[in-house]
């Protein structure tokens, strides 16, 4: 049997295994193939070496892929030489689709007309084209920062596009580009039509790779020079133009066996360079072979294969030179469905988002070509857009579970685990429909080929068209905070045995954000007290139907529920009047008017400067009435326990009525110097607040409460929130008093249990204190219990009041919980490495931690200029070693020279340890090219058009050239005998006819 049968076996038996993906449903995988064909073809379970060349070379300059785009390259000339030691360049005769190609064109028999005519002079000029693609492959890729090659690479076109358009026509849309790829593919078509094996001769860059090491592969070709009559028949059957076949080893030969073939006398032999009695150069073979091997390994094991893997699973958008088809439609959710609250294929952190803005999801991978090209763009659109919309980047490599769940939740193209859509941007806005305000979402997919310029302008469409809906929707959805806040007064006198336990409820809902409120004091000896009890009388007239109007105190009017609701009488259990506030507060109808309050308190010239700003955001325009109470936050008025009454009120500083037009501000500005029995200079500006409240028609329409939002003069710090304590024993806890004023502060301390578990103790290191000025105390509380079970929770209120201030008066609670485990995990050998680290360098963080039960260990790190810091991030650490935990990240700005980071450790029982902050000093990295367009579309297409055209006037020019020339006179006429003419028509009739039968067979 001739290797021509063999041959197109070999042939047939690669195709099937390169298009298995359509044949078996595999999918794809990290293999490289050793000869060239395009991954983006849809049916492939293979990478192109041409593609992964380039993907190498932009990953090493890529932050954080240096290493794993080296193990790529090193995977990748590994596994080529590897092949090329053991086939040489045997795979682009019997393995290669492209190749197989060429021989079908060949039966057209344009090519074979043409050798005749040629010779073989334009061969050695033009096959040296391939092997400059070569070297200029890798050196555009990198300057570039694209896979510049296949935007023109005719494969692509012709395994990649074409088919995905016949087959697929409906997902995708022609690119920019799309004119360049099929001027490729028309030229190449003319080229493989016109020459024989016209792309393996002079344009294909895996056989350039591959020709050298012809050289020394295993298989070659052998002539038994005994034997051979010198008929030349083999060099007039071989498709690359081949001379001396046989004698030397030849870069050009493809080891296709046509020659093997042809050859009359079994003159040539295709087999083993290291048959038995030929192991010449076997040692150094073999050297080779395992360097190769060992480098393939390597780069395989880290994290190479994994990469290619990765690559192949992603669409080459610039092999295609087509776009993904985006659905011109707004989903509801995947499944079209959404729960009465709003929430249905939506993620919480992009409920949690929508409530404020639409939402501009960017997902991507690490290893995206066209994400990175997508990436400049994105931020354009963040500058321009970033106040009105807000924008969540995903990388679906280092992306915690939720976020990489609410990738499936909108590739509405794609299915679960399947992230080829990328990069995908999902623009989440709402949308009024019949049944009310709901969530809907758009999905855009891919990039453009001119540099996604056009994609751009598609995303800005979409961001616009989301911005208006979200205007548009009638009221927002049940996760909306519409920011109207009702506004509760309480009236109280210093001799209430009850008023406390309301005013500690209403402190608590004023600090959940449930309510504002103002505590009058009727019997404050200040004109405060004559205003508390006109507004007291006035409501006693206003309910004087109600029974419950003449209890006393405490009385607190529910404003913004049903109108002058009267609440707390004489309760006295604080669970009680918290479930009766909340009752009347969650009956809440408040008007409709959508208007907002901002304002600010500062201190000027002695005196109190209030800055308010009402917003009607409303188109038409409201008549309103606005009241500002100024109030002592902690008040100098004590009620009957000694504490001081929160809230309490000193004057009424607006009470005027404005026409608000639609959609402008009011802006209200009061200068407060005191009344007539009190000073401005009697009060601290950090103890001052201002509730305004907004009243149309004598209903609420909405509340807030501003200060000078500055901290306190005298503050608790303390370590944690729970503290842990072991049953039937005892615990002591520091507390520290710090002091932010001027002069020392003296301060009684005291203590009470919040709990009703019997038998606890408190004891305090002191029961008087001077905390000094700008400085601090430390308080020690020592805790014991007996008969406590595992779980019992003990809370205590730890009080420091003012000796001559008694408007000074702070709180702490110390809340204890009895466990079997007290004792914190230990972090000890903290590290990091590098030490002389690159701000692009992975920073790898170490410790050990130990502990009697299992821990779980994170880290917390942000990096820094010398002018600003980034966010802080949190990932968790690992261990594969005992107590050793290790966890890397990158620096989050190539330009910071500083990365801090702090481990933490939590034992089973719940016990925290933390490490001090740590510090890792970096060597910025300037901002360099990666992300930067560098090229303008239109000059790198027309230069691409150039570059194609220029290859195909080389080799079909050379050849029409040669053509025409006429043949050299010589001096001397050699006669043919009639012998001789008729062995050379023989031969021809010989090749003839074994060309017809390969094209039979």
């Amino acid at each position: 049997m001739q290797l021509s049968t063999y041959r197109r076996t070999s042939q047939i038996a690669f195709l099937i295994i390169t298009l298995s993906g359509i044949l078996f449903g595999l999918s794809t995988t990290g293999i490289i193939y050793p000869y060239f064909f395009c991954y983006s073809c849809p049916w492939d379970v293979g990478a192109c070496p041409i593609g992964i060349l380039e993907h190498s070379v932009i990953d090493i300059q890529i932050e954080g892929l240096f290493w794993t785009g080296m193990a790529m390259l090193g995977f990748l000339i590994g596994f080529l030489v590897l092949m090329g030691m053991m086939f040489g360049r045997g795979f682009c005769g019997w393995g290669c689709p492209i190749g197989a190609l060429q021989d079908v064109t060949n039966k057209t028999g344009i090519g074979k007309y043409l050798n005749k005519k040629i010779g073989g002079e334009i061969d050695h000029r033009v096959k040296y084209i391939k092997y400059l693609i070569l070297i200029a492959i890798p050196f555009l890729s990198y300057y570039y920062m694209d896979l510049f090659y296949t935007t023109f690479c005719p494969v692509g076109g012709i395994t990649g596009t074409v088919p995905t358009l016949i087959f697929y026509a409906s997902d995708w849309t022609l690119g920019t580009t799309f004119p360049i790829k099929i001027t490729s593919i028309v030229l190449f078509v003319i080229l493989i039509l016109l020459v024989v094996r016209g792309w393996c001769k002079y344009l294909c860059p895996v056989g350039a790779f591959l020709a050298p090491l012809n050289y020394k592969s295993a298989i070659n070709l052998s002539r038994n020079e005994g034997s051979c009559t010198n008929c030349n028949l083999c060099e007039r059957a071989c498709p690359m133009d081949v001379k001396g076949m046989g004698r030397h080893e030849d870069a050009e030969c493809i080891l296709c066996g046509r020659c093997v073939d042809n050859c009359r006398h079994g003159s040539l032999k295709l087999g083993s360079r290291f048959a038995k009695g030929k192991m010449a150069g076997f040692l150094p073979w073999i050297i080779v072979v395992l360097l190769a091997s060992s480098l393939m390994v390597a780069g395989a094991y880290n994290a190479g294969y994994e990469r290619v893997d990765a690559i192949n699973a992603i669409p080459c958008l610039g092999c295609l030179a087509l776009d993904p088809v985006s659905p011109d439609e707004w989903f509801f959710s995947d499944s079209d469905t959404i729960n009465e609250d709003g929430t249905g294929n939506h993620q919480d952190f992009v409920m949690e988002d929508l409530g404020n803005s639409p939402v501009f999801l960017h997902y991507r991978t690490i290893v995206c070509a066209a994400c990175d090209e997508m990436e400049p763009h994105i931020e354009e659109l963040e500058d321009e857009y970033g106040e009105q919309i807000k924008f969540i980047h995903i990388n679906l490599d280092l992306a915690p579970e939720d976020e990489v769940d609410s990738y499936y939740d909108y590739d509405v193209l794609g299915e679960v685990d399947d992230t080829s859509g990328v990069p995908l941007f999902a623009i989440v806005t709402l949308n009024e429909t019949a049944d009310g305000v709901v969530p809907v979402f758009k999905s855009v997919y891919g990039s453009s080929s001119d540099a996604g310029a056009s994609k751009k302008d598609d995303l800005k469409i979409v961001i616009e068209e989301a911005i208006a809906r979200y205007q548009e929707a009638a009221g927002p959805i049940s996760v909306v905070d519409t920011g109207k806040m009702p506004f509760v007064e309480l009236f109280v006198d210093e001799a209430c045995v009850n008023c406390p336990v309301t005013e500690e409820v209403l402190m608590e809902f004023e600090h959940d954000g449930i309510s504002n409120y103002v505590a009058y004091n009727t019997n404050s000896p200040t004109t405060s007290g004559n205003y508390s009890s006109y507004m007291e009388s006035f409501y006693q007239l206003d309910i004087n139907d109600n029974p419950n109007g003449s209890l006393g105190h405490p009385w607190a009017i529910f404003n913004g529920g049903p109108v002058n609701k009267l609440g707390g009488g004489s309760m006295a259990n604080l669970d009680d009047v918290a479930d009766l506030y909340m009752t009347l507060i969650s009956s809440s109808d408040m008007a409709d008017t959508n208007i907002s309050i901002e304002g600010e308190l500062s201190e000027s010239s002695g005196a109190l400067e209030t800055s308010m700003s009402i917003l009607n955001i409303e188109n038409s325009t409201h008549s309103v009435l606005v009241k500002a109470m100024l109030v002592e936050k902690v008040s100098r008025f004590p009620n009957i326990h000694g504490d001081p009454i929160p809230n309490a009120f000193i004057d009424l500083i607006v009470n005027q009525t404005y026409d608000l037009v639609g959609n402008e501000i009011e802006f209200v500005n009061i200068t407060w110097d005191g009344t007539d029995a009190l000073a401005y200079s009697d009060f601290r500006l950090s103890n001052l607040g201002v509730v305004i409240t907004i009243w149309q028609d004598g209903v609420l329409v909405n509340s807030k409460m501003i200060d000078a939002g500055l901290e306190e003069v005298l503050l608790w710090e303390v370590d944690k929130d729970v503290k842990a304590i072991e049953t039937n024993s005892s615990a002591t806890f520091d507390l520290t008093l710090w002091n932010y004023q001027d002069t020392a502060i003296p301060v009684n301390l005291s203590s009470i249990q919040l709990t009703s578990l019997n038998q606890w103790t408190v004891d305090l290191s002191d029961n008087d204190l001077t905390i000094p000025a700008m400085g601090s105390q430390i308080l020690t509380v020592e805790v014991g219990n007996v008969a406590s079970s595992i779980g019992d929770i003990a809370e205590f209120n730890i009080r420091a009041r003012g000796v001559y201030d008694s408007t000074i008066d702070i709180s702490q609670k110390l809340t204890l919980l009895v466990k079997d485990d007290i004792i914190p995990p230990i972090i000890a050998s903290t590290g990091h490495t590098p030490v002389d680290a690159k701000s692009t360098d992975l920073i790898e963080m170490s410790a050990v931690v130990g502990d009697l039960s299992p821990v779980e260990v994170k880290v917390l790190y942000y990096s820094c200029t010398d002018e600003v810091c980034s966010a802080t991030f949190e990932i968790n650490m690992t261990t594969t070693d005992g107590n050793t935990y290790t966890a890397s990240a990158y620096a989050i700005e190539d330009i910071h020279n500083i990365f801090h980071y702090k481990i933490i450790a939590e034992d089973e029982a719940g016990n925290i340890q933390e490490s001090e902050w740590l510090d890792a000093h970096l060597i910025p990295v300037e901002e360099g090219h990666h992300g930067e367009e560098t090229s303008d579309p239109e000059a790198f297409n027309t230069m691409g058009i150039a570059v194609l055209i220029l290859f195909a006037m080389v080799a079909i020019g050379l050849n029409i050239a040669r053509i025409v020339r006429k043949p050299k006179k010589s001096g001397k006429t050699v006669e043919k005998t009639d012998d001789i003419e008729e062995d050379e028509e023989a031969d021809e009739q010989d090749i003839v006819e074994e060309d017809t039968s390969d094209q039979d067979e």
